[in-house]
């Protein structure tokens, strides 16, 4: 139900329908909906050391163009519509971003190629990981970032899930 009231408010829609043909007959109930405020838990601790002023004057940025597309679209869609959204907001805004990366592999020092990923890249010096429908953040997400920052000689990069009840934005950093 939720799902369809997101679509509506994506494309401008004031009206849709959403029929369930499973049951053996068909009900029909008129909905009055409320959307209800959106919840964001940011944990950045573990990039403070690695970050100077100017870095936080972009990040701050980042974060509230973040915020904003959370509030608008809200919550439910794909991940790969993030990063686009986050990707056209941050370039309107004037902060340079690059979705879809290539990351190099490397093995003691000998390149062996490149890996596509679905990280994007602020301003050649941060990574962001777009998640979407999955509560928290994973070990995972962090050990992958972790090995990409260290691959592309950056130090900070955030986990930003759009969860199913919440926006989850994690950072995280190596030495470099």
């Amino acid at each position: 139900m939720a799902q369809i009231l997101r679509y509506l408010k994506f494309y401008g829609f004031e009206l849709g329908a959403l029929i369930n043909f499973a049951h053996s007959k068909v009900g029909i109930r008129r909905m009055i909906f409320e959307e209800s405020p959106i919840d964001f838990e940011e944990k950045f601790e573990r990039m403070m050391p690695y970050v100077n002023e100017e870095d936080k004057v972009i990040l701050r940025q980042v974060l509230t163009h973040i915020k904003r597309i959370a509030r608008q679209y809200g919550l439910g869609y794909h991940e790969s519509l993030y990063r686009k959204l986050i990707a056209v907001e941050l370039t309107h805004h004037g902060i340079s971003c690059g979705y879809d990366i290539h990351v190099p592999a490397t093995y003691e020092g000998e390149k062996l190629g490149t890996q596509a990923t679905p990280f994007m890249l602020v301003e050649n010096r941060f990574l962001l990981h777009v998640r979407a429908l999955i509560d928290g953040t994973t070990a995972h997400d962090f050990l992958t970032m972790r090995t990409f920052l260290a691959e592309l000689g950056l130090k900070v990069g955030w986990i930003i899930n759009f969860g199913r009840n919440k926006v989850y934005i994690q950072a995280t950093a190596v030495k470099t």
